[in-house]
């Protein structure tokens, strides 16, 4: 049916959300190696013009290789056992992780959404949340009830069409009887809480990517600023608002505005990046 094929698309919005949080998660943890480089090259150097470093210089017979293993020693060495690298690689596995996970979803949801998209983009009956579908409004030249068939009376129902719906949520209905205070179904029940059935509501794919990775990311931003590398943070930042605009969200807003902003982002370029990079892991 066409409710059940338009789910698809919630499975893979959601699975697009995983994959772009863990983007943002990647890229963070490749700023802060980049930092943990840039500090070790700084403490390579204050090693070298040391004045210890020097005076064995200037003992050593072989002093190529003395500054060959200086360099391992200080830099090489520290790099590949240092926090930085071990969060990239875990970063790295929990992305290839989330690309797996869209490229099955994608390929267990294809065919459901290409009959979504091709089968359902038409006028259909729409009900209530207890499947009610015509609404008695008022009686209309006698006082019979709605139930026999002399009856004359004022009522409406209402088209929908489940493509025009895509994005506003995965259930296609109207309000129905929700809508009304004192509405009844011709059972005669009123509309309770527990008889309404649990909504699908709209993703906003960007702005939940944005705030599932924000914890990760912003503590990753403080690793760097404390190696003393916050401009770091800084460019990669002025880059993103450069290519996006005013409409990038930075991790490091505080206030509601922020989701708001992540919300309207560049969604379809998030996710049109996740897409390609889930078909390349």
């Amino acid at each position: 049916t066409c409710e059940a094929n338009g789910r698809a698309f919630t499975d893979v919005e959601a699975k697009t959300a995983g994959l772009i949080e863990k983007l943002d998660t990647f890229l963070a943890a490749k700023l802060y190696y980049t930092a943990e480089m840039m500090k070790a090259v700084e403490d390579l150097q204050t090693f070298v013009r040391s004045d210890a470093f020097n005076i064995e210089m200037d003992k050593s017979v072989d002093k190529m290789n003395l500054f060959r293993e200086a360099i391992r020693s200080q830099m090489v060495d520290a790099l590949a056992r240092s926090a930085g690298k071990q969060r990239l690689l875990d970063s790295m596995d929990d992305l290839r992780t989330a690309s797996e996970a869209l490229k099955t979803s994608l390929e267990a949801n294809l065919d459901k959404m290409r009959a979504f998209v091709e089968d359902c983009n038409g006028l259909y009956l729409a009900t209530g949340p207890q499947k009610e579908f015509l609404l008695d409004i008022c009686a209309q030249g006698n006082e019979a009830c709605f139930e026999n068939e002399a009856s004359r009376r004022v009522s409406c129902c209402c088209a929908l069409n489940p493509v025009a719906n895509l994005g506003g949520g995965r259930r296609h209905r109207v309000d129905g009887i929700s809508f009304f205070d004192l509405a009844s179904i011709a059972s005669g029940r009123r509309a309770q809480d527990d008889a309404a059935e649990e909504e699908d509501g709209m993703l906003d794919l960007c702005a939940e990517a944005w705030t599932r990775a924000r914890p990760s990311v912003l503590s990753t931003y403080e690793s760097i600023s404390t190696l003393g590398h916050g401009e770091t943070v800084d460019a990669h930042v002025d880059d993103l608002v450069e290519t996006y605009g005013s409409a990038y969200c930075d991790y490091r807003q505080t206030d509601s505005a922020a989701v708001v902003a992540a919300a309207a982002g560049p969604g379809l370029l998030a996710v049109a990046a996740a897409l390609g990079l889930a078909l390349k892991l």
